[in-house]
């Protein structure tokens, strides 16, 4: 069995990182659903769902897309501090243990593949045989419903270091420096990769607007930059 000597792979540092990114996928996952409803009603809402104001389909979806770009370095960080717990031995202990490493492996995947089919989605590249539209609504359910499996299957221990100290003497922490320069320097990855992208959404940002497919005003409309 390996020994991982990196003293942040502790339920400290994975619930900072994982409230982060808890937030990220719950604003992608409401903002998607206004995407999706907008774009394919269902029969009963054609006529009901709001067209005003013009500007609040750019900002859920500019709200959707800097998310989940933010959403990239937050999950990478997430796994990097948990997946030593992959070489735990035995791998399997009981009945429960086994079901719940199965959540996370579905956790994992659909998180994975929604980001990764969402990202190329921004670049109009599609090396995939199935309709991106429709897996990634599907998929947003999968993944939404096992993050929150997951949340209830590790409430105890996230109750545990959300606030450490909340009630009581604060406890030496001789990681704390450290773990506050990892969580930073994720924040300013998430930070510039949506600072360079979200100008397309969000105009007083466009002079930073870097890696946005499109550059409205810039050349033909219909032109990714990429392209």
């Amino acid at each position: 069995m390996p020994r991982f000597r990196g003293r942040l792979h502790d339920a400290r540092t994975a619930t900072v990182v994982g409230r982060l990114l808890g937030v990220a996928v719950a604003v992608c996952f409401v903002t998607g659903l206004i995407s999706h409803y907008l774009q394919q009603p269902p029969g009963w809402a054609a006529n009901v769902l709001p067209s005003r104001p013009v500007w609040g389909y750019r900002l859920t979806q500019g709200l959707h897309v800097a998310t989940g770009i933010a959403a990239i370095p937050l999950l990478l960080a997430k796994l990097w501090t948990v997946y030593p717990r992959l070489f735990g031995w035995p791998p399997v202990k009981s009945v429960a243990h086994a079901l719940e490493r199965l959540s996370i492996a579905v956790l994992v995947a659909s998180l994975l593949l929604e980001i990764f089919t969402g990202l190329l989605d921004t670049t109009q590249w599609y090396p995939w045989p199935f309709p991106f539209r429709q897996t990634h609504f599907a998929l947003a359910w999968v993944a939404t419903g096992s993050v929150l499996l997951h949340i209830a299957v590790k409430a105890p221990v996230i109750a545990a270091h959300w606030r450490r100290g909340l009630l009581g003497p604060r406890p030496a922490d001789p990681d704390a420096a450290d773990r506050r320069s990892f969580v930073a320097a994720v924040l300013t990855a998430a930070g510039g990769g949506t600072l360079a992208t979200v100008g397309q959404a969000f105009t007083p940002l466009k002079v930073t607007d870097l890696l946005a497919p499109r550059r409205p005003g810039d050349g033909p409309q219909s032109l990714p930059v990429n392209r």
